[in-house]
């Protein structure tokens, strides 16, 4: 198992670069599962888990939980999060005495689980486990709950219980001729949906100089000791009853249970598993990792990947796996929910992304019928995501159509679902909602909004206070060119939405430029017609309710936007753990000086300070820079009062300097 970070990030660095959907890990008892991918997660790695499985004994199910939810917040990937009693040893070694009734202990374990997890409470007086706590929602993406199964009586409690049901060793055909309908048969009998099936397999490429056996029995050695692993094992026709190791791990490829051969010969092996009901499928090396090393295994992976390119295959090495997936009808990797929700609060705000999110135009459907139009015009290239309502019957993801649930134009009291798993809060900006931890999209849409908006800025450059819900890092303002403030992405170039009656516009409530079925270069020109230059008044013609009041509010105060740019600064100082902030212009100033001050630009350089230090920040690209507090006087000084301080305030020679020195990092400071 890995101990250390570098061991685990080339696997990660597959699923990342979209060649594979998942990364799995069993339990370890060196370096705790949950650790190690919270270690590689804060290198800046991002990537969908599973842990297949971790033991019921080591952690209470309260526990269990948050660390599966905390896996997800971590990564913005749905994470699977599978648990198992272990063996009778374990558990006597750990608890004094083993389960009596393992599938109740696992029936009570799954319930407690859940129900954390999906409602945020447990009322449980249980056999095993008496447990009536709550746990805070938040909106993360999803944690779906599996069981280890390997016979016929997990199996069937998986299918009532479980989100999904995680084998190892299995061959395919035991689980097409008794897993699966034991899992069957228990959904039957709950009323619920057949839980996805994860089977774990191990395998090796057959190549000169390999000690095959060796490599097998690395593997697997431990669980061939488990009475439960043999009897599955002879359920399935493999007879590893023998104390002869090179016997058994004959056996295990004979029979199935370990694949060995060309890639070529592995994928037609794995082409069983698909045949045999299996969701995803995660590839094992450990064998290979353990006799030959992490590179040797890592390129096992690679050549298998190559060659079987199935509706959800996945890779594992040392029970560290992924899962590769692509649809059968469009070529294109599907894309990582990370970079979903990324791409999607682009579109909402109408900014850049964060560095590393793939480019390329979001296109927002308000009704599913316009899809098909949509994906026949031309405002679709190979870099286009679409967010698409869910239909009866269509995939969560098929290619770079991501399906969704709720409203992502209009407020809701219920959050949008973004796919299968990642949730997404809508409300208004006057609204008094309690937060829930997670991203928020803040919407304008009506006069009610653009009122509060008004009061607000107010409000701040009165007292220097801003709306403390506005500063969560997880809320995000939507439409920030309506707001007066200049972004490189606010045209239908970058985003565009389509409402319900075909038309097309940047925005919710932003003026329609055209219909779904019109060429780019049209909305293009509309969009230039109505904009004026980039950095003028925003459209208005057309537009809604609230972007009219917008455009009124921002023409009569040039603050408004200083405003939002404020609240930008101040989310991204607190990420870096900057708290007690003053912004100047909004209840102080930095620089002392009396004069005529100037109507601040929309690309000024926004000065503020705590005790301890001052930053300056771009409003153009959101970053931020800390600075000695003498250049951020200067700056202050100019954004203030313009040229006219220059000679008085300011000795020319600083002016100059202060300037370059901004230039060379990239922001503008123009005198008035």
């Amino acid at each position: 198992m890995p101990t250390r970070r570098s061991e685990i990030e080339p696997f990660a660095e597959l699923v990342r670069a979209g060649r594979s959907g998942r990364l799995w890990q069993g339990q370890a008892t060196r370096v705790e599962t949950f650790q190690a991918f919270a270690n590689v997660l804060g290198s800046g790695e991002r990537f969908a888990a599973g842990t297949g499985v971790t033991l019921m004994p080591l952690r209470h199910p309260y526990e269990a939980a948050i660390q599966a939810r905390s896996l997800a917040i971590l990564s913005g990937e749905p994470v699977i999060a599978g648990f198992g009693p272990g063996s009778v040893q374990f558990q006597q070694s750990l608890l004094g005495e083993p389960y009596a009734k393992p599938l109740v202990a696992a029936r009570e374990y799954l319930q407690v689980v859940t129900q954390l997890l999906r409602e945020g409470t447990a009322d449980l007086d249980g056999q095993y486990f008496r447990v009536h706590a709550t746990l805070p929602l938040m909106v993360a993406p999803r944690v779906d709950v599996g069981l280890g199964v390997l016979r016929p009586g997990m199996a069937r409690l998986a299918g009532r219980v479980a989100d999904a049901a995680i084998t190892w060793l299995t061959p395919a055909s035991y689980l097409r001729d008794v897993v699966g309908p034991a899992l069957q048969e228990g959904a039957a009998d709950a009323g619920r949906t057949v839980p996805r099936q994860v089977a774990m397999v191990p395998f090796a490429l057959l190549e000169p100089g390999r000690d095959i056996e060796e490599i097998v029995l690395a593997s697997n050695e431990g669980h061939l000791a488990q009475p439960h692993y043999l009897d599955m094992l002879a359920t399935s026709g493999i007879d590893v009853a023998t104390s002869d190791p090179g016997s058994q791990a004959r056996a295990l490829v004979k029979g199935g249970a370990f694949l060995l051969g060309t890639p070529a010969e592995i994928a037609e092996q794995l082409d069983a598993y698909r045949a045999a009901g299996v969701g995803e499928v995660v590839l094992n090396a450990t064998g290979v990792a353990r006799t030959l090393g992490a590179r040797h295994a890592l390129a096992d992976l690679e050549a298998v990947i190559d060659e079987w390119r199935g509706p959800s295959p996945a890779l594992v090495n040392g029970r560290r796996s992924t899962t590769a997936r692509r649809d059968a009808s469009d070529e294109r990797p599907a894309p990582t929910m990370r970079a979903v929700g990324a791409r999607l609060l682009s579109w909402a705000a109408g900014e850049a992304p964060d560095a590393g999110t793939p480019a390329g135009r979001v296109v927002v459907l308000a009704d599913a019928a316009h899809l098909e139009p949509l994906l026949d015009g031309e405002l679709v290239d190979p870099t286009t995501l679409v967010l698409a309502p869910r239909t009866p019957g269509a995939p969560a993801v098929a290619g770079a159509v991501v399906r969704y649930t709720g409203r992502l134009d209009l407020p809701s009291t219920t959050c949008a679902v973004i796919g299968s798993e990642t949730y997404l809060d809508v409300t208004t900006y006057s609204s008094t909602r309690p937060l829930a931890e997670g991203p928020r999209l803040v919407r304008f849409v009506d006069d009610a909004d653009v009122h509060q908006l008004v009061g607000d800025v107010g409000a701040a450059r009165e007292t220097g206070t801003f709306p403390a819900l506005l500063l969560h890092g997880a809320v995000h303002l939507t439409d920030l060119p309506a707001l007066g403030v200049p972004t490189s992405r606010g045209g239908p170039a970058h985003r565009l939405f389509v409402a319900a009656d075909g038309s097309c516009a940047v925005a919710p409530g932003a003026p329609v430029l055209g219909a779904v079925t019109d060429p780019l270069s049209a909305l293009e020109s509309q969009w230039s017609a109505s904009t004026g230059p980039a950095d003028g008044p925003r459209p208005t013609a057309g537009a809604g309710t609230a972007w009219a009041a917008l455009a009124d509010a921002v023409a009569a105060d040039p603050w408004l936007p200083r405003y939002v740019q404020a609240v930008r600064l101040l989310r991204t100082l607190a990420v870096r753990g900057i708290r007690d902030v003053h912004v100047s212009g909004f209840g102080a100033h930095l620089a002392d000086g009396v004069g005529a001050e100037v109507a601040p630009l929309p690309t000024d350089p926004l000065v503020s300070w705590n005790d301890r230090s001052a930053y300056l920040g771009d409003p153009v690209t959101g970053r931020s820079f800390a600075v000695g507090t003498g250049v951020a006087q200067i700056v202050d000084a100019l954004v203030r009062f313009g040229s006219d301080c220059v000679g008085t305030l300011v000795r020319p020679e600083h002016a100059q300097q202060v300037r370059e020195r901004l230039d060379g990092l990239g922001v503008t400071l123009r005198l008035h």
